[in-house]
């Protein structure tokens, strides 16, 4: 009977190591692909199962970081459906010093300048001149 009890126990052990494991390798794997709050629940149930100061001490930065990025992304998100492309461009700069591997944020990046370069034409009518502002700022008009 104290060999079941102790199998049992065991198997419960390995599958709360596993679990935590797991939890772990897809939180580092949604952290890489740039999906910042999958991130964060993968590394909080890393902290729900496991008490070593050493684990929790690291997943509580990974925690940190995924925040920190998740927040900037939905802020750079936001400039840029707002035109205000200067801004996301540093948002998204800040994300990458997290995560160099986050391929939505350097395609921003990308789109952002495109769009920066094609809006620095000046343009004129009759009597207007039309300066565009960069990062989504408002025109300057100048009417003679």
């Amino acid at each position: 009977m104290k060999k079941i009890y102790l199998l049992i126990l065991i198997l419960i052990s390995a599958t709360l190591t596993f679990s935590q494991s797991a939890d772990h390798k897809n939180g580092i794997k949604y952290f890489e692909a740039g999906l910042y709050d999958s991130a964060i629940i993968a590394f909080t149930n890393v902290l729900k199962v496991n008490s070593n100061s050493k684990v929790v001490k690291v997943t509580k930065l990974n925690i940190e970081a995924a925040k920190k990025c998740s927040t900037k992304l939905k802020q750079a998100d936001a400039d840029f459906n707002s035109h205000f492309y200067a801004k996301a461009i540093d948002l998204y700069y800040g994300i990458l010093k997290e995560n160099p591997n986050d391929k939505h944020v350097t395609r921003q990046i990308e789109k952002c300048n495109s769009i920066l370069k094609k809006d620095t034409h000046i343009k004129s009518s009759n009597n207007k001149i039309i300066f565009p502002a960069a990062g989504g700022m408002e025109n300057l008009t100048i009417t003679t």
